[in-house]
């Protein structure tokens, strides 16, 4: 395996040119990067992946009777580990033939994709060039789109990002506040997401939309923070991944992170690389990564830039203006200046698709892809351009609303609402009895059809319900809220031995959700053998994949005069532990 070849950025600030940080042979205190079959890696470290059915097989001290120790874990079933052994193809040869152990790796180290640059632009002449501006009059996006940026961190006190910032975390160091010691993801994230017509600085390309910064390394960049960093990316609801980092080495846990966040609906963007030629490089190269070139500002390949028929689309790279260290600004040349274009892109068409999906993940990747400048075979696609990505996913109409079943709702307990009519596909508001349902409260099943779960209202009566998209709002369709519980009193459902009945919840679109039948011990006496955790399993089972959708409860004979409590409860995928229970419904009484 390799790693990440580091380039240093020449940065400039608008008033004197500065140098950033140059390439460092050691640049880590505490983990000491070598060579190792051509590539960069981590001195006495690896990544070890268990097989799911082994995962309770496992004695506390697997590691120390193989030599090694668990450092942390940085998955469900993968361990990072520590061993003093010289010799690491040994280490791994042992590890990989134990039964119990699906792949053993390197601890591979990444590096960022900048080069050195001593010239000055006085404009953000890359987002002219891609046609920000024409797009932005369709839509300027919305914070609830977020889009992921694994680099050094942020200048979390950035006055030109700091309000675009919804999720943050350092996963190399294990720390809340990912500040950036090198500048380079200060730099990548403007780009993204930057401040917009705030009348100072720069402008990012995803303009309204949210930026989410996950610090996975400084001068190098780790695979075991890259890998927590996609699955808070995945956990966290965001619809883009940026990573302006690569080299030659491929591995497992990263790809199959990857994997994992573009099956959960999410765009992965990452540089191709500076090497001037056509050497693959990792993450870019993986199929479900879309690779960025740099291009120049007359639409050449940058001297720098990789480039060849596994390199998606170029995006401008050579003299890019953005944030830096300390409140400034500088500019930067590189493949990891053109993937946050990219990634911008991507966040903003999401917000003009609807909800995260794996369907809409598509949708956006090939808005980018299909509307390319062509600039010559270097790339496959061609230079990117967002007025026309744009252009072609604004929908041509206002949504129309044909029907709301069902025509009544429980007002205290709520229910699933089914809108029907046409032009739904890019959906970005929901309006229901005035409260607004934002992506991710609602989903866009097709193009003619909506589901949501409504709010519960303590005002009865009829509801209006509007769809709103990039073109405009929708005509009303209504349903109304009926009192049958009524909210003072807690009245329970009553149920009765040997009917069925069916619950609904609209979670995000990433919950692994499970609806819990149980109830109190005490009231239960005859089934005591069946407790736990001082709860009774009567029933329970996972709602769809999507975490939305209903589950159906049958009751068996003889639970008369049982109080049962019903609750929906999210599965921790690294614990396999159910977590943030919420209750569903008080009491619910069987007879």
């Amino acid at each position: 395996m390799t790693g990440f070849a580091l380039v240093a950025f020449l940065f400039a600030f608008t008033a004197s040119p500065v140098l950033a940080q140059e390439p460092h042979d050691n640049p880590d205190p505490v983990l000491e990067v070598v060579e190792w079959n051509g590539g960069l890696v981590v001195k006495g470290e690896a990544l070890v992946q268990f097989k799911k059915e082994a995962l309770l097989m496992i004695s506390a001290d697997f590691h120390e009777k193989l030599g090694a120790e668990k450092v942390m874990n940085v998955a469900k079933g993968l361990d990072r580990i520590r061993f003093s052994h010289e010799n690491m193809h040994q280490v791994l040869d042992e590890y990989n033939r134990d039964p119990n152990v699906e792949y053993a790796e390197p601890h591979v180290v990444y590096e960022p994709h900048a080069v050195p640059n001593d010239s000055y632009w006085q404009d953000l002449w890359g987002m002219k060039k891609i046609r920000c501006a024409g797009a932005w009059n369709v839509t300027t996006g919305n914070i609830a789109y977020t889009a992921a940026d694994i680099d050094s961190g942020m200048d979390m006190d950035h006055p030109d990002t700091v309000a675009k910032i919804v999720h943050a975390y350092d996963y190399y160091g294990g720390d809340p506040n990912p500040n950036d010691p090198d500048g380079h993801g200060t730099h990548t994230g403007g780009t993204i997401a930057a401040h917009t017509n705030n009348g100072k600085g720069v402008a990012g390309v995803g303009y309204n939309c949210g930026l989410s910064v996950y610090r996975a390394g400084a001068y190098y960049i780790y695979d075991f923070a890259v890998v927590q960093s996609i699955n808070a990316a995945i956990n966290n609801g965001d619809v883009a991944i940026n990573m302006s980092f690569g080299g030659g080495s491929q591995t497992q846990s990263v790809k199959n992170a990857l994997t994992n966040a573009y099956n959960a609906g999410i765009v992965n963007v990452a540089s191709a690389g500076n090497n001037g030629n056509t050497a693959k490089s990792y993450p870019a190269a993986y199929s479900n990564v879309i690779a960025v070139a740099s291009s120049t500002s007359n639409d050449t390949r940058s001297s720098f830039s990789t480039y060849g028929s596994w390199v998606d689309v170029a995006a401008p790279g050579s003299n890019i203006l953005s944030t830096y260290l300390n409140a400034g600004y500088a500019y930067a040349d590189g493949t990891s200046m053109s993937a946050p274009h990219v990634t911008g892109m991507a966040v903003i068409l999401y917000s003009q698709v609807g909800a995260r999906s794996k369907a809409n993940a598509d949708i956006v990747r090939n808005a980018i892809q299909n509307t390319c400048v062509n600039v010559g075979t270097w790339v496959i696609h061609g230079r990117v351009d967002l007025q026309d990505a744009m252009t072609s996913l604004a929908p041509a109409s206002p949504p129309t609303v044909s029907g709301i079943s069902p025509t009544s709702v429980n007002a205290y307990n709520g229910g699933w609402i089914t809108i029907t009519g046409n032009n739904f596909s890019a959906a970005t508001q929901v309006t229901t009895g005035g409260t607004v349902l934002n992506s991710g409260d609602f989903t866009v099943l097709d193009n003619s059809t909506i589901t949501y779960v409504s709010p519960l209202a303590s005002t009865l009566g009829l509801q209006a319900v509007t769809v709103t998209n990039g073109a405009g709002t929708s005509n009303a369709g209504y349903f109304s809220y009926v009192e049958t519980n009524p909210p003072a009193m807690h009245a329970p459902l009553v149920m009765t031995s040997g009917n069925t009945y069916t619950w609904g919840y609209g979670g995000g679109a990433n919950d692994k959700r499970f609806l819990l039948f149980s109830a109190d011990a005490a009231t239960f006496p005859y089934y005591g053998e069946q407790i736990l955790l001082n709860f009774i399993i009567i029933q329970g089972g996972y709602l769809n994949a999507a975490g939305t959708g209903s589950y159906t409860l049958t009751l068996p004979a003889g639970y008369g005069g049982i109080n049962l409590r019903s609750q929906l409860l999210t599965l921790d995928e690294n614990t396999g532990a159910f977590i943030d229970a919420t209750v569903v419904r008080e009491t619910v009484i069987l007879y």
